[in-house]
């Protein structure tokens, strides 16, 4: 019955797991999409900005320019830097929530199994029962005051093979 609750405990616990992986998977492949579609827009600025920077050059005009290419480009870029920033945060932030929350779960998962593997263990299931633990504990005195095998069972109706499989765990016989 134990090993069947370990079983399905694991079973579950990789079957979150695995949902947990394909909620990442699925965020870092939006979040790529966003970051492709930032590069093609800043692609497309760059473009722009030289062919206005070849514009300006081949001005024949001989009117001076106003437009200072420098500060526009810096502009664009601290704009950019804004936006990027803006979608990266709660992207960062929903991350690290993750990573938390998956932190608390495998501790929690961690500390049911120590849980289920000491009550499984032979010892927690003799010493974990208290009337269990006071027969056996009779048991011990009977026998160490120099009762026979046959006479502790008379006096406690336990059979005479579980009374040495009992000696036995305790480490008498």
């Amino acid at each position: 019955m134990w090993i069947d609750i370990a079983l399905y405990t694991s079973t579950f616990s990789v079957f979150l797991i695995g949902i947990f992986i394909i909620i990442y998977v699925l965020k870092s492949r939006e979040l790529q999409g966003k970051l492709d579609i930032y590069e093609s827009i800043f692609d497309s600025i760059n473009q722009d900005i030289a062919i206005l920077k070849k514009a300006v050059r081949n001005n024949n005009n001989n009117q001076p320019s106003n437009i200072n290419l420098a500060s526009i480009d810096r502009k664009i870029k601290d704009i950019s830097k804004q936006e990027i920033n803006q979608s990266l945060i709660p992207i960062a932030e929903f991350v690290k929530n993750f990573s938390t929350s998956f932190r608390g779960f495998e501790n929690r998962i961690d500390e049911k199994i120590n849980s289920i593997t000491q009550k499984t263990t032979p010892e927690s299931m003799i010493n974990g029962n208290p009337d269990k633990l006071s027969s056996h504990q009779v048991i011990y005195d009977m026998y160490s005051r120099g009762l026979s095998f046959e006479e502790i069972e008379k006096k406690t109706g336990t059979p005479t093979s579980q009374i040495k499989f009992i000696l036995k765990l305790n480490g008498t016989l």
